[in-house]
């Protein structure tokens, strides 16, 4: 049996003694435990990944570190912070959870800290969003699954079940958390799902390419490459079935996309880098690009800012004009 445990801190405290304690006196061979802490590493966070027994996961202290390191220097550390996101969002993934994006430090205050703040951040990251999120946010819908039906070859391997949905597909999440490649054998038990083994395929989900699928000892066999810290999700159907999912998938992006355009259409232009506040501000197009117009009504002040700088304009019902600016697009929406 799977436990999952979700737990903020793993430092010192009572709840944490306790949850060790009980954990590592757990009957292995019958459970096999998963705690997930949510800030950063300490006291028994290091005790339980000192014990074989406990599989500890620290997923959004990866976040924390890139975040302070791209914020400091951003250049330099671009494509070490682009792979550490993607390492953050295939964490994420292997227990079907969306990738969010939280404030550094969480209060708001310090300099830089909002990720979406920084269109250089998440346009950075906009193929990890798509490429990762779709499936993700799939597997929180459809839920997971206690019993996974499922067992890895490799005791790092983990393996995840989902669903299946309401018209039969299953998912399987095949997480390496060994510091080494893995070719793994994740070997299924149609039987427990009420599976036709002769009828249904794989397809990973995210690349979209058919896993092979041998038969054995009525188990149903796939091999899957693994590199360290690498992730897969194993879709499991008939062939219309994986069909009908695909397509429902392409319906919706192009719907998402069209509702979007519709809505936006009324709305005013935005500069990209200033985040109105209050009562917001307006543009007006000048000689260099364009100025931003605050507006007072006389009971709150208008204003503007990015991570570095915050405009305001007075409470007195005039237009100010506080900033000329080069106006800039993102490459890609």
């Amino acid at each position: 049996m799977n436990l999952l445990y979700i737990i903020t801190d793993l430092n010192i405290g009572g709840t944490e003694k306790i949850l060790y304690e009980t954990a590592k006196r757990l009957n292995k061979n019958k459970y096999r435990v998963t705690i997930i802490g949510l800030k950063k590493q300490g006291y028994y966070a290091k005790k339980i990944q000192e014990t074989d027994t406990i599989n500890a996961q620290n997923m959004l202290e990866t976040y924390t570190k890139i975040h302070v390191t791209d914020t400091k220097n951003a250049q330099n550390k671009h494509k070490t912070c682009l792979k550490q996101i993607q390492k953050y969002m295939k964490q994420c993934l292997a227990y079907g959870i969306p990738a969010g994006f939280f404030d550094w430090p969480t209060s708001g205050l310090g300099p830089g800290s909002r990720y979406w703040d920084h269109p250089r951040y998440y346009e950075r990251d906009r193929d990890l969003f798509g490429l990762y999120m779709p499936v993700a946010c799939t597997l929180a819908r459809i839920g997971w699954e206690p019993v996974p039906y499922a067992r890895s070859s490799e005791p790092k391997v983990y393996v995840e079940r989902f669903g299946p949905n309401s018209d039969g597909l299953i998912w399987w999440t095949v997480m390496n958390e060994d510091t080494k490649p893995h070719k793994v054998t994740l070997q299924i038990e149609p039987s427990g799902l009420q599976i036709d083994p002769g009828v249904v395929r794989a397809v990973d989900a995210i690349s979209g390419k058919p896993i092979p699928l041998d038969q054995a000892d009525g188990r149903l066999l796939a091999q899957v490459d693994l590199e360290a810290g690498d992730v897969r999700v194993l879709q499991l159907g008939r062939p219309g079935q994986l069909v009908r999912w695909r397509i429902a998938q392409a319906v919706e992006t192009l719907d998402r996309g069209m509702r979007m355009r519709r809505l936006d259409r009324q709305k005013p232009a935005r500069a990209v880098h200033w985040r109105p506040g209050g009562s917001g501000y307006g543009r007006e197009k000048a000689e260099r690009g364009c100025e931003l117009l605050f507006t007072g009504n006389g009971r709150s002040p208008a204003s503007a800012s990015q991570w570095a700088t915050k405009l305001t304009a007075p409470w007195a019902s005039i237009m100010v004009k506080r900033m000329t600016f080069i106006p800039t697009i993102p490459s890609r929406y």
